[in-house]
């Protein structure tokens, strides 16, 4: 099955922003105001299975998307 995180078309229009490990991207039928995902470059299949770096970065990428949005949205939490 191909994996529709990886085709540039939805990368185009949903990319918020990347490090060398993930990819955030908006939700384009949110749930709230603001939903995004958060997706693995690497294909995994479950979370016990990320490396180290990608947990570090993963983190790294939690804060920047925090501030961006909490601007954005004017989020108090």
């Amino acid at each position: 099955m191909k994996c529709p995180f990886c085709d540039p078309a939805v990368l185009k229009d949903e990319e918020i922003m990347r490090n060398e490990d993930w990819i955030l991207i908006y939700n384009l039928k949110p749930f709230i105001t603001g939903h995004c995902l958060l997706i693995p470059i690497r294909h995994i299949e479950r979370f016990e299975n990320l490396s180290e770096n990608e947990c570090m970065n993963l983190q790294s990428l939690i804060k920047k998307a925090y501030t961006l949005f909490k601007g954005a949205f004017q989020a108090t939490a």
